[in-house]
């Protein structure tokens, strides 16, 4: 069977298809994870924009910039710009608390001089 040149490449030809439709499959169900996350995200997401966050595992102490389908980005108090992606986010291995922001703990009003 083997010693024919058309066998091997008819076989050869099916293993080349199925491992690109293997590779095209992880890649579509890591999409579209993102994109199923970001959608209860956007609608069950316990933080919201302008929100003070701390995400513990990493240690990314920032406030919430924006959250898409696809991402949270998440700005430090240095300034560095975290994207998280939103499937890390739902899952257990990060958890997210919200921190009060240092302005609303301070005893002082708004314009009040000190």
């Amino acid at each position: 069977m083997a010693d024919r040149p058309q066998t091997v490449l008819v076989g050869g030809g099916v293993a080349l298809s199925t491992l690109r439709a293997i590779i095209i499959g992880i890649a579509l169900s890591t999409l579209t994870g993102n994109i199923l996350s970001g959608g209860l995200m956007l609608t069950t997401y316990p933080a919201k924009i302008g929100d003070s966050i701390l995400i513990v595992n990493d240690n990314i102490h920032g406030t919430v910039e924006e959250i898409s389908f696809m991402y949270t980005k998440v700005i430090s108090e240095t300034g560095s710009e975290y994207i998280v992606p939103n499937s890390a986010i739902m899952q257990a291995g990060i958890r997210i608390m919200k921190v009060a922001r240092i302005v609303d703990r301070l005893p002082f009003a708004v314009g009040e001089d000190v």
